[in-house]
């Protein structure tokens, strides 16, 4: 029995080398044109489980083997890539039709959202999300410009690596040519045979992959422009939007507030015929009416702030679109290009300074903070006033005269719980706007300072052979600004 069994062990293994003398030789002369990752699988499995082969021989073989396998899978991904790349290919010229056509339909919509019905607050909730819209509309834009310097970049690297693919493929044929002189078993021979084939097999379907990517990003040369204008577009009718509902928002609490004052003054003139007693007190409530509706009122300010809030970030958003592409214009050419490559075209309504400054309403916050919590005495002034009158008059006129007290006191209430509500709200909003003043200002003196030392060793000036007038003075501005050299100075006063 065990002369049988050692029989049909020794019968097994022949068989398993004959199988792998089989597989062996059918990849003899391979190329990698004829490589089958199911083969190169079960050679692997054969190495494994081939007991006649050393550890060190079974473990290298089963290594390349691997390697092999990695490749071939790679080599399939790369090839369904390029697949991918073809059909983006295709499909460019049906996104530049469906691009002309959303221009061709592109407007503005003035009435969308807004009628004679709407209010102040409806319309600034259509203000907000339009807001949050263009803004996101802004981002996109940053986006697609992008894109052409990513496309050229692409390019390069592109090209780069087809270069080096080039270098790789010179290299694997001389080692495939070199595996005849290795002095090492022939299953290794053929594993490390096989796993070159396989790694050049990768190596061809990278560079397939590559210039298929190459051909669309060729193509996408067309569909990148139509798809800034198609940006540009959106943003600008949503800036046109934007601006509509700020002017409507804008009249429609100046239109409330002047009703609002008007009745206020008309309760005046009323107290002044009825109650004298009240006068003061219904000038004063007046005065409160003025500071809060009034045409220079804190809700109007208030709505005009907001307005240049919304501007200094369109400015600050497009002086970092400016700064980036002048930061890559100048990395493109540097100083061998002159300054006319790089220069930015600045916008004609772009802020130079600020005039900005903050109002001290916190002083006025406080103080009608004070009123309002000493507003039960206030009640008592009025009631004060009204007793003796009341007391006077008949049943008829001392109702008239309660009607007139208790309206004094509750427009009262009501201005006072208003105007802290709104001058917190400006004292915020008064703080965010100097904060993006100042962000913006500090970019525009980073840019200038990016220009102004580049511009130095230029070969020329922006625009023509001879120098803009006002940018050659702000260069002069710049170089002598004792800013610039104080702490050149200082260190020199240090270290001597």
């Amino acid at each position: 029995m065990r002369v049988f069994r050692c029989r049909m062990s020794f019968v097994a293994s022949i068989v398993a080398l004959a199988l792998a003398s089989s597989a062996v030789a059918q990849y003899e002369e391979a190329s990698e044109g004829q490589l089958d990752l199911q083969t190169v699988q079960e050679l692997r499995e054969q190495a494994v489980e081939n007991p006649n082969l050393e550890d060190e021989v079974q473990k290298q073989l089963t290594d390349l083997y691997g390697q092999a396998i990695g490749h071939l899978k790679t080599a399939e991904k790369l090839s369904d890539r390029v697949v991918e790349f073809q059909k983006e290919r295709s499909a460019i010229g049906e996104r530049i039709d469906s691009i002309r056509s959303r221009l061709d339909k592109l407007k503005v919509e003035p009435a969308r959202g807004i009628s004679d019905e709407s209010n102040a607050e409806q319309i600034g909730d259509l203000l907000n999300q339009e807001t949050a819209r263009l803004n996101s509309l802004r981002e996109t834009l940053r986006e697609v410009e992008n894109l052409a310097e990513e496309r050229t970049t692409r390019r390069v690297e592109i090209a780069e690596r087809l270069g080096v693919l080039g270098e790789e493929f010179n290299a694997i044929g001389d080692e495939i040519r070199s595996i005849s002189q290795l002095r090492a078993p022939s299953e290794l021979k053929q594993a490390t045979r096989i796993a070159l084939l396989a790694r050049r097999r990768a190596l061809s379907g990278e560079r397939e992959s590559l210039r298929a990517e190459l051909e669309l990003v060729e193509a996408s040369s067309n569909l990148i422009p139509w798809q800034r204008d198609l940006a540009e577009g959106l943003v600008g009718t949503s800036e046109d939007l934007v601006a509509l509902l700020e002017q409507t928002l804008l009249r429609k609490r100046q239109e409330d507030a002047a009703r609002s004052l008007e009745q206020v003054r008309e309760q005046t003139r009323l107290v002044e015929e009825t109650v004298p007693n009240l006068l003061e007190i219904a000038q004063r409530t007046e005065l409160y009416a003025g500071i809060l509706w009034g045409s220079e009122g804190v809700i109007v300010e208030s709505s005009r702030l907001n307005t240049l809030i919304a501007e200094t970030r369109r400015f600050i958003t497009q002086l970092e679109r400016i700064a980036q592409l002048t930061r890559r214009r100048f990395e493109a050419v540097g100083h061998r290009g002159d300054i006319t490559q790089w220069w930015p075209d600045m916008p004609e309504d772009f802020p130079r300074t600020s005039q900005t400054s903050i109002p001290n309403v916190q002083y006025q916050l406080i103080q009608l903070e004070q009123e309002r919590a000493g507003f039960l005495q206030f009640e008592r002034e009025v009631r004060k006033l009204t007793a003796a009158l009341e007391a006077k008059e008949a049943e008829e006129d001392s109702t008239e005269v309660r009607d007139l007290r208790r309206t004094q006191v509750h427009m009262r209430r009501a201005q006072l719980d208003t105007l802290i509500i709104y001058y917190t709200r400006y004292s915020v909003e008064l703080v965010e706007n100097l904060a993006l003043m100042k962000r913006l200002l500090l970019l525009n003196e980073e840019l200038s300072s990016f220009l102004y030392e580049r511009a130095l060793w230029g070969r020329s000036v922006p625009g023509s052979a001879l120098p803009d007038f006002r940018a050659a003075f702000d260069a002069l501005l710049w170089f002598h600004s004792s800013a610039r050299w104080s702490p050149l100075w200082s260190l020199l006063r240090h270290r001597c």
